[in-house]
């Protein structure tokens, strides 16, 4: 799978479909990076910039995760109930004050997961 070079983005459609491609691309080509940057949570938690995997316990409380603000453009957080009990206890997904969130808000089902990209400009998207 090849990435067209990023001087072929010519509006905001092309800049989504890019940053699509390319987290797709890092995810075949870097598969562990993800585990490196796990971070276990059971309550409300806002990500920080190092972090790409989330994997929230829900086996006691429901949980908000909070994007962060201010990360490059294609930037991906995945966020995972590890905890199996999402369906009744919900991951609540935000984004940080001044950004938005297109797309998923939640986890609803038990071991379901999100993924979320950023725009580098405020916006998270569901990818």
């Amino acid at each position: 799978m090849a990435l067209p070079t990023f001087t072929d983005v010519k509006n905001e459609r092309d800049l989504k479909e890019w940053l699509f491609q390319a987290s797709l691309i890092i995810n075949q080509i870097l598969p562990t990076a993800w585990l490196a940057n796990r971070k276990a949570v059971t309550g409300n938690h806002t990500v920080l910039p190092e972090e790409t995997l989330i994997a929230a316990d829900t086996t006691s409380s429901a949980l908000t995760v909070t994007l962060p603000l201010d990360l490059p453009a294609g930037s991906v957080v995945v966020i995972q109930d590890e905890g199996g009990n999402a369906g009744t206890l919900n991951i609540t997904i935000a984004a940080g004050s001044g950004n938005t969130l297109q797309g998923v808000s939640s986890i609803a089902s038990n071991y379901g997961r999100a993924v979320a990209y950023c725009d580098g400009a405020g916006t998270w998207y569901s990818a």
